[in-house]
């Protein structure tokens, strides 16, 4: 079917008065737009630099990332989803822009970002789904200066229809695109006039730069002319994630090149203050329900695919990449519980991909490997996209059983939270898609097991300032991926792995020199340590408390200053690195200090836990002393 607007007495969706200047006078190079809260800036860029941001936009509701184009005579258009669910439009009259136009209104159903293309007239086209259903696309062109009712796209195919596209050509004819689910992959589909989508050519010299230098949004939306004369739409954030990828395979020819040895119990044990940077192998005959441990040979290899977006590939880690991910600190735990066995961990993490590219890719990687077991942990680039949940977990159902069809155990993760005030929208949609336990009811219907990676974050204090790269905004830094990420996953895949272990706390050990003292005294105390077969038992907070005699009580700080807020001594501590005995603590007793029994505790909790929470605890001594 040919779809035109000219069949339809469609007539122009903005007055073009003239070509679009910005405030200085020339004509701009490109236009960007962006949401802040309530509000869709715009902004021209020209000349190396950006103008002051137009307001075309401010309401009650918070809005998503709009989508931006240019029309005939390079005057630019914006459209957008807000969180209500209605779908707007604004276009420029040269100087100033329309007010809101209201493209559709919310009918209560879940809503994708909307695509936007103006040629001879305006069209928009979304995806839309009803809750916990598949989504349709559906599109709307302006007719005799109202937009028309919505109007579905496609035949109804009870399939996922997502992420579409619109290409305005002559005459009022335009094409829509989107990706259609065939029941093994995503193809793409089209309604309309066979126009072909351009390549997005060249940006503007010097535009990249300008918006990261402004600090711009992933979320701008950029439009610009090419040298063919054919208008360019796209997201900042895809511009990033072809850079990652792009910087991803040049990694991946690099580790290739050099041989990356698993690292030793003693290469991965560190002191306080530093990081290891451990190397991740360029690559578990696990059973599908837990087992008591058993005898097994000795020796035995077990692969494990790691496979995801760019957090499974390890951005915002000290070193952007796979030597300071998840897989690596997983590999690292594995390899130092489970010795003499090897694990490899292999990092199929790739920048910016969803869950319908992941369906696409994770065939090739089975086959490229004779892995024993696959961590899935995909859908954060669905929730900037306003994938619909249903969507998002088919795209894992699928490819989770696919792995289970070739003899590979699946194990899937609940979304990481990304930070709340740099991505509220975006956080607003993963706690929903967790609140509405598709991951889990995924783990009940199908047997897979899953990491629950949302709560393992949020249950850390002040989560987002301890555990998340603030330059990303959605990924882990190296707190996230060592402390937390992957020991989620290995206290999930554990049970299936069949391989004997028993883990034992660390053993920590307390001593006073003297039972009694006097004021003006010192007391000295001495430790000892037998640290845990169990490396996530090993890497710990050590708090020091000294409780007085009418029972107040005071935490040493990482000065050996006693204060009372609870503060550790020393965070991020690695057991192993420790010497397993020595001095502690020299203890000056004053003139003033109360007459009375004294005790002194050694408490080491897991890494950046809650002290006050007694399971997150990992060793205890105490010591008491008398003043008289």
């Amino acid at each position: 079917m040919k779809l035109t607007v000219t069949a339809i007495a469609v007539t122009m969706c903005v007055t073009l008065v003239g070509s679009a200047v910005s405030a200085r006078g020339a004509a701009p190079e490109a236009w960007v737009a962006y949401p802040d809260n309530d509000r869709i800036l715009v902004r021209s860029f020209s000349a190396g630099s950006l103008s002051e941001p137009s307001v075309i936009a401010a309401g009650a509701a918070a809005s998503f990332a709009p989508a931006l184009t240019l029309g005939p005579r390079d005057v630019p258009s914006v459209a957008w989803l807000n969180n209500e669910g209605d779908i707007l439009f604004s276009g420029s009259y040269g100087s100033r822009w329309s007010a809101p136009e209201v493209v559709a209104p919310s009918a209560g159903r879940h809503r994708g970002l909307p695509a936007l293309a103006v040629g001879d007239s305006a069209v928009v086209a979304w995806a839309e789904s009803e809750r916990g259903s598949f989504e349709d696309i559906f599109y709307s062109v302006k007719a005799s200066g109202r937009w028309c009712p919505p109007i579905r796209a496609h035949e109804e195919n009870r399939v996922p229809d997502i992420l579409p596209s619109v290409v305005a050509g002559a005459h009022g004819a335009f094409s829509i695109r989107w990706k259609s689910f065939d029941g093994l992959n995503y193809i793409e589909r089209y309604a309309g006039a066979p126009i072909s989508p351009p390549e997005r050519g060249e940006l503007p010299q010097g535009l990249l730069e300008k918006l990261l230098e402004a600090k711009l949004p992933i979320e701008t939306s950029l439009a610009w002319r090419g040298a063919d004369g054919f208008p360019r739409s796209v997201y900042l954030k895809q511009l990033l994630d072809e850079q990652e990828r792009i910087a991803a395979g040049e990694d991946r020819a690099q580790t290739l090149d050099e041989p990356t040895p698993t690292p030793t119990a003693a290469e991965t044990s560190t002191p306080l203050g530093t990081q290891t940077e451990i190397p991740v192998a360029p690559t578990f005959t696990p059973t599908e329900t837990p087992v008591e441990n058993t005898a097994t040979p000795v020796g035995r290899r077990i692969d494990i695919i790691a496979f995801g977006d760019s957090i499974t590939y390890g951005r915002g880690s000290s070193s952007n990449g796979p030597r300071t991910g998840y897989p690596a600190f997983l590999q690292a735990i594995l390899n130092y519980n489970y010795a003499p066995n090897t694990f490899h961990l292999i990092n199929e993490g790739v920048g910016g991909e969803e869950t319908w590219m992941g369906l696409g890719r994770i065939n090739s990687v089975l086959d490229s490997y004779h892995a024993d077991g696959i961590l899935i942990m995909e859908g954060t680039n669905d929730m900037f996209f306003q994938v619909s949940f249903a969507t998002v977990q088919e795209n894992l159902k699928q490819m989770a059983l696919r792995a289970r069809r070739r003899g590979v155990l699946p194990v899937l993760a609940t979304l990481i939270p990304t930070v709340p005030s740099l991505r509220p929208v975006q956080y607003q949609e993963t706690r929903s898609f967790y609140a509405g336990g598709y991951v889990q009811a995924l783990s009940r219907s199908y047997g897979i097991p899953y990491a629950d990676q949302w709560n393992a974050f949020c249950s850390i204090p002040y989560f987002a300032e301890v555990l998340m790269d603030w330059a990303t905004g959605n990924h882990p830094n190296d707190n996230g991926y060592r402390y937390v990420m992957a020991p989620e996953w290995y206290e999930t895949i554990a049970p299936y792995l069949g391989l004997p272990f028993t883990p034992v706390s660390p053993k920590i050990g307390l001593a006073e020199s003297v039972q009694s003292v006097t004021r003006g005294a010192v007391e000295d105390f001495s430790y000892t340590l037998v640290p845990s077969n169990d490396m996530v038992r090993n890497a710990v907070d050590c708090y020091v408390a000294l409780a007085w005699p009418d029972g107040s009580l005071f935490f040493f700080n990482s000065g050996w200053q006693l204060t009372k807020q609870t503060t550790p001594v020393s965070r991020n501590l690695l057991l192993t690195a420790l010497p397993r005995s020595g001095a502690l603590l020299e203890l000056p007793i004053a003139q003033s200090d109360p007459l009375g029994v004294y005790s002194l505790y050694l408490v080491t909790v897991r890494s950046l836990r809650d002290p006050w929470v007694t399971g997150n605890w990992t060793g205890f001594a105490s010591a008491s002393f008398e003043v008289r």
